[in-house]
């Protein structure tokens, strides 16, 4: 916008740099928590990353320089955050409704500089963070931020450990000219957690193999396929009853298939239930190039980013299907926690995103009567947003491969239950092989979860920001127009062989013929915002509505 945020009739909450530093609050979540109206669910209670909701309405995604960001935001290479409450695309780019915050990353400055930051906490939590800019010649400066982090908790297991680098380059050939490139690459590798329990209050009849046509591999050591007929009816019988709380502190009371109870203590705070199998790692790289040119007044600026984010994960480790864990006993009173790893347990999304932008800036000065500050913009963004998602299955089981889907189970009452051996065994490269049993990954991704999803954007703003009678009134009108637009594979393009894998059609540039304008996502929409803002005393007064 060009124009201060204190001059506008919209409220904007601002964390800057210092003031996260002052705080200890390293990314977008922990700043959030600084802001009115916004709330930021607990790492440990949430395994996605839209963990903000403003006044209630989720916050999916951010923008970043006024690109679409896609990954969770780390504070190494941030200037400030922006938080706007409700949907104006015309100070946010492609606003949620219940608002997003807004990224401004470092940029190279004309001094010569450096910082570093290193921070130990508990439970060998820690933090290095390098900041150096330098003024390589007189018109061309560089910058360097380096981060490297591990967040851990008293859940035993968490392990959260970002890496990431990002290079700012700044060239000014012309007083008027200003030519600004970013480049970034940053990792994360995160091993998730929770400690929260619940129990069925019924014992299974049997052994509780109560899920048909899946193989069942348990920390026992036994691999055993059940089937409509195998094994005893009373063993393929699960727990029932009500799902009551077992956290720490807590005793319920189990009934036994012969008439006896048992009682069950919830287990410390420290207890991992997702044990080490449960993951979200994530890759990203970035790059984003500005060039700025002033002819007089005019202010004309082109930019164009790109950006690509992979993320790896297990969306069904031990309990995951279950908030809390739920832990279940058998007939013999053993208490176990079991998950599916069969249909779409391996998830791996990400983007390949390009956008480019363009906006103009020009002043208006009508002297003491006042002054007006128009900009328009246009953007163009084409999001190629991959998915895909693989079960865990024997391969040399009979029949179609979703019906040799696995399942883990886990017996609490085994002496190395919570250890890291214990948990490692069900890791997918530590399942162990007979000549009946291999575990394979088969492609589980169908036609409701596209392995390619092709999205276009398109946006034009134009907007008036004005200051009248020595500042006393503010102004800002604006219109917004968006598009969007998607491909997707045509429904004959999801091919299965005779087993039931999936065949994958191959990304848009290797197979074009097979992708097709989605008629059900061809959108448009105008909005269109007026405020005013101006003082009464010491407090500034703002007025605003819009409309979309």
């Amino acid at each position: 916008m060009h124009q201060e945020l204190a001059k506008l009739p919209v409220t904007v909450d601002v964390i800057t740099a210092e003031f996260m530093r002052d705080l200890g609050a390293f990314n977008l979540e922990d700043a959030a928590q600084y802001v009115s109206g916004v709330n930021v669910t607990p790492r440990l209670e949430s395994r996605n990353d839209d963990r903000i909701t403003y006044r209630g309405l989720s916050g999916t995604g951010s923008s970043r320089n006024f690109f679409t960001w896609f990954v969770p935001s780390d504070a190494y290479n941030v200037e400030r955050f922006d938080f706007n409450k409700g949907s104006n695309s015309l100070m946010f780019g492609d606003s949620q409704p219940g608002g997003q915050a807004t990224i401004y990353t470092k940029r190279a400055r004309s001094r010569s500089m450096q910082e570093l930051f290193a921070r130990y906490g508990s439970y060998d939590a820690y933090r290095f963070q390098l900041d150096v800019n330098r003024a390589v010649r007189e018109n061309f400066f560089m910058r360097v931020n380096l981060a490297n982090r591990r967040n851990k908790t008293y859940v035993k297991g968490t392990n959260d450990v970002f890496r990431a680098a990002d290079l700012a380059l700044t060239y000014e050939p012309f007083k008027t000219t200003s030519i600004r490139v970013e480049m970034e690459r940053g990792a994360t590798h995160r091993v998730r957690a929770d400690s929260a329990l619940a129990v069925n209050d019924v014992a299974a009849t049997g052994r509780g193999f109560s899920t048909n046509n899946n193989w069942y591999y348990t920390s026992d050591g036994e691999i055993l396929y059940r089937t409509s007929t195998f094994p005893d009816a009373i063993d393929r019988n699960g727990p029932s009853g009500n799902q009551v709380s077992l956290l720490a502190g807590q005793s319920q009371v189990v009934r036994l298939p012969n008439g006896t109870q048992k009682i069950f203590s919830g287990l410390d705070q420290y207890t991992n239930m997702l044990g080490t199998v449960d993951y979200n790692n994530r890759i990203v790289n970035g790059a984003n190039v500005t060039i700025e040119q002033r002819i007089g007044k005019l202010a004309i600026e082109a930019a164009f980013n790109q950006q690509f984010q992979h993320e790896d994960r297990n969306d069904n480790s031990f309990g995951t299907s279950q908030t809390p864990p739920v832990l279940s006993v058998d007939g013999a009173g053993r208490p176990y926690i079991e998950e599916a790893i069969g249909g779409a347990a391996f998830k791996v999304f990400g983007n390949i995103a390009k956008a480019g932008r363009i906006a103009a800036v020009y002043p208006f000065d009508f002297g003491r009567w006042g002054k007006q500050l128009a900009v328009v913009t246009a953007l163009r963004q084409r999001d190629v947003k991959f998915s895909r998602r693989s079960g865990l299955a024997n391969e040399l089981g009979a029949g179609l491969i979703a019906n040799n889907g696995i399942r883990r189970r886990a017996y609490l009452d085994d002496p190395a239950f919570g250890t890291t051996r214990f948990w490692d065994q069900f890791l997918l490269p530590n399942l162990r092989s007979t000549p009946t049993f291999k575990p394979v990954l088969y492609e589980c991704t169908t036609n409701m979860g596209p392995f390619v999803d092709i999205r276009y954007a398109q946006t034009q703003t134009a907007s008036l920001s004005g200051e009248y009678f020595g500042g006393r009134l503010h102004s800002l009108v604006g219109a917004s127009w968006n598009r969007l637009t998607r491909k997707i594979p045509v429904e004959s393009a999801y091919k299965t062989d005779a087993r039931g894998y999936f065949i994958h059609p191959g990304m848009p540039w290797e197979n074009p013929s097979v992708y097709t304008y989605d008629p059900r996502f061809d959108l448009a929409a105008m909005s269109k915002m007026a405020g005013l803002s101006f003082p009464s005393g010491a407090v500034r007064r703002r007025t605003s509505t819009s409309t979309a």
